[in-house]
């Protein structure tokens, strides 16, 4: 009777037990900003040749070694992934997002990697990065949540949603490769 008792007293207390082995916390590279995350706005939007007005940094919850920068520039919206070197534009753009990701060890959601490649492949619409139910026409719809699957061809298809300006909505695909490579489908 005293046994029981003594083992649920320890239980309750916290009796220390053996450590598990091969448990360590997780280590994770340290993020480098290649020199461009310390460039003020004002000094983004004349490297780029955007109006200073829009210029927005977009924000991910993932480690960057790069800066994630939507503005306009001559009437028409653009994301740039702006590091010290370079500052691609487009699928190159998402790519360059993605790969620096994939070297730091990160594995975004889905729903983070349509909101990288739909802010590069169309940077005048948004995703809609859950499912969700829109209004296109004064009527509800159902917006499909992104989805990303094999591709058959060892990378990786990506599917999701976007919003025009306009309201109306339409379907994208995207295939990831193995390299973290962004191509239009």
């Amino acid at each position: 009777m005293r046994l029981p008792l003594l083992l649920v007293a320890c239980a309750l207390v916290g009796c220390p037990a053996r450590s598990e082995d091969g448990l360590r916390p997780m280590a994770r590279p340290a993020v480098r900003d290649g020199g461009a995350p310390g460039l003020t706005d004002d000094a983004l939007a004349v490297r780029l040749g955007v109006d200073r007005s829009t210029l927005r940094r977009v924000v991910t919850f993932a480690p960057m070694d790069c800066v994630l920068v939507h503005a306009r520039r001559q009437g028409r919206w653009g994301a740039w992934a702006v590091d010290a070197r370079e500052a691609p534009t487009g699928l190159p753009g998402a790519t360059r997002v993605l790969r620096a990701w994939a070297r730091l060890g990160h594995e975004p959601f889905t729903e983070d990697l349509a909101r990288v490649v739909g802010l590069f492949a169309f940077p005048d619409d948004t995703v809609i990065p859950r499912r969700d139910v829109v209004e296109v026409d004064g009527a509800p719809v159902w917006a499909a949540a992104p989805s990303l699957a094999p591709d058959g061809r060892g990378g990786r298809a990506l599917s999701f949603t976007l919003r025009s300006p306009e309201g109306t909505l339409r379907a994208a695909r995207f295939v990831i490769s193995a390299d973290h490579v962004v191509t239009a489908r």
